[in-house]
């Protein structure tokens, strides 16, 4: 029987989702897909709406076969070390394939792009620290630079965020050498970031923003999943914006020795933008500049809240120390996989 790979979030599962769900079924000529799903924080560093296991739960009522959970170190993390966990996990499992969504729906220029990107990733990074030394931002320093070494065609497609997980995974496929066949198919509806709803589709962004402002989400979700989801967030089981900050304030007043992606300076930055800050979008405003993206300090937000060690180290973890790690991976609606073994979590 053969099965599709998802890297989700499904933050919350909505019609894009599905619509990705059965065109990967389809193009990939898969029976059954099986979804690798971040946890409770997800991989811009933000703590997800509700709970991993009522995520797993309609992501199972929409029609996923299985969902496992993708390792914190690798789910809260910069796109290089999420996609090589993901796609790790995957292949441990036996997974043929793997079928991403992009911006771009050409799976020709992404591959090309990813090969460009990997074989000359030394020196693009060297490039990119010296435009970082002169002030400007990494990711108008990184296109710049990518553009000058490969042209404004590839530079192009780095200015997606699907577009920019895809080429994530294409080079991890290449680097660590996995036997998944990948697929892509195009993005439909509203971009990454933007709220606006067309033909019943919105970003789960949009979508959260909706929940936030009281507005309905009606029709935007499959109705497996809309009813369980509006019971959840009338229970109030969902993330509060204002609690996490104020556990964020907290987590920042302790030591930030041996906390995983605090660097020289950040932490008295973060504490500098906190005196003036009154949620954290501010606090994050406050404290992003040239050196760290808002991105890259809402990750580091999370460990420090979560007591993240340096000593984490996502990178070095094996495909089967992922997936035999009974703490870190778990298979939800599907008795018949065999449970996990092996040495716990480290």
């Amino acid at each position: 029987m053969r099965a599709v790979g998802l890297v989700t979030e499904y933050n919350p599962f909505h019609n894009g989702h599905l619509h990705h769900l059965r065109e990967s079924l389809n193009v990939s000529g898969a029976e059954v897909s099986v979804a690798v799903m971040s946890g409770h924080f997800l991989q811009r560093g933000e703590p997800a709406l509700v709970d991993k296991w009522l995520r797993a739960r309609l992501a199972l009522a929409a029609g996923v076969d299985v969902v496992v959970e993708l390792p914190l170190p690798f789910a809260c993390n910069s796109a290089p070390h999420f996609a090589a966990g993901a796609l790790q996990v995957l292949a441990a499992l036996g997974v043929e394939s793997l079928c991403f969504g992009s911006e771009s729906g050409d799976l020709a220029a992404l591959m090309a792009c990813a090969a460009r990107l990997e074989d000359d990733a030394e020196l693009i990074e060297r490039e990119t620290a010296a435009c970082l030394r002169r002030g400007q931002g990494y990711p108008e320093a990184r296109a710049a630079v990518v553009a000058e070494r490969a042209g404004a065609e590839t530079a192009a497609l780095l200015a997606a965020p699907n577009n920019i997980l895809g080429l994530a995974y294409l080079r991890a496929l290449r680097r660590l050498d996995l036997p998944l066949q990948p697929f892509t198919i195009p993005r439909l509806g509203p971009g990454y970031h933007e709220t606006d709803a067309v033909g019943g589709i919105a970003s789960a962004t949009g979508i959260r923003s909706r929940i936030a402002a009281g507005e309905s989400i009606a029709g935007l979700l499959p109705a497996e999943v809309a009813l369980p989801l509006q019971r959840a967030l009338a229970a109030g089981r969902h993330s509060d914006p204002e609690l996490f900050y104020r556990l964020v304030l907290a987590a920042l007043l302790r030591d930030d020795a041996e906390i995983y992606l605090v660097e020289h300076g950040m932490h008295q930055r973060l504490l500098q933008a906190a005196e003036n800050s009154h949620d954290l979008p501010s606090l994050l405003a406050a404290a992003q500049g040239a050196q760290w993206t808002r991105t890259r300090l809402q990750r580091t937000l999370s460990h420090l809240l979560l007591g993240s060690r340096v000593d984490m180290r996502p990178f070095s973890t094996t495909a089967r120390s992922i997936c035999t790690c009974s703490a870190a991976v778990r298979a939800v609606g599907n008795s018949s996989l065999p449970a996990a073994s092996g040495a716990p979590c480290r």
